[in-house]
C-alpha cells in the first residue's frame, strides 16, 4: 500500500477530474476500508459514484455509502456493539478536564459502568446486528481492530479477546450459525472485559 498522504492526494485528484463530490471524511473512509490499497479505493469510489448518480440528480457521496459499497459494517454499528460488551474505543478523559493523577480513576470508573451490561443488553445488540444483515465475520474482523487499538484494554484482555475471536472465526468457517456464534463471542468478550487482570 501507498502511504496515506499519497493515496489521499491521488483520490482527491481522481474525484476532482471525474467531478465526484466528496469531502475529506469520505476520502479517509475510502483509505480505511481499502486498507490503503489505491486500486481498491478507486473501485469503491467509482462504484459509489455510479450509485449516487443513478437517480435524477447527482448526490454527494457519504462515508456510509462507501462502507456499504465496500461491504464493511458501519463504524457506528461496530462501536455500539463493542460498547454493549464493555468496550468503548473512546477514552473518557479525552473530552474531560481531568488531572493526570485522576485519569486512571476516571477510566476505571468508566470501565466499571460499561461492564454492568447484562445478558439482555448483549442479546438485543446481537439481534440488531443480525436484523440489519451484516456479515458476522466482517463485524468480528472490525471488532478485532477496535480492540487492538484500544489503549484502555489490558494486554491480557486483548489476548483473551483475540482467542475468542479466533475460535469464532474457526466455527464460522466450519459452518457454525452466525447468530449463535456472535452471541457466544459477545458473552465471552463481555466476561473477558469484566476480568480485570
Amino acid at each position: 500500500p501507498l502511504d496515506i498522504e499519497s493515496t489521499r492526494s491521488r483520490l482527491n485528484h481522481i474525484a476532482t477530474e471525474e467531478k465526484i463530490d466528496v469531502n475529506p471524511d469520505v476520502i479517509d473512509t475510502l483509505i480505511a476500508v481499502s486498507d490503503g490499497d489505491l486500486r481498491r479505493a478507486i473501485t469503491y469510489l467509482q462504484s459509489a459514484a455510479r450509485l449516487s448518480s443513478a437517480g435524477d440528480s447527482k448526490l454527494a457521496i457519504t462515508s456510509r455509502e462507501i462502507q456499504e459499497t465496500a461491504g464493511v459494517v458501519p463504524t457506528a454499528t461496530v462501536r455500539a456493539f463493542a460498547a454493549s460488551l464493555g468496550i468503548d474505543s473512546e477514552d473518557p478523559t479525552d473530552e474531560m478536564d481531568v488531572d493526570e493523577d485522576d485519569t486512571a480513576k476516571v477510566r476505571a470508573t468508566f470501565r466499571k459502568a460499561q461492564q454492568q451490561r447484562g445478558f439482555d443488553d448483549i442479546k438485543s445488540q446481537v439481534k440488531l446486528v443480525m436484523r440489519k444483515g451484516y456479515s458476522v465475520a466482517q463485524l468480528l474482523y472490525q471488532l478485532h481492530d477496535l480492540v487492538v487499538q484500544d489503549s484502555l484494554i489490558t494486554e491480557r484482555q486483548k489476548s483473551n479477546i483475540a482467542l475468542i475471536l479466533g475460535q469464532a472465526d474457526k466455527s464460522l468457517t466450519d459452518g457454525g450459525d452466525e447468530e449463535l456464534q456472535l452471541l457466544e463471542v459477545a458473552l465471552k468478550i463481555s466476561q473477558a472485559m469484566k476480568d480485570s487482570s
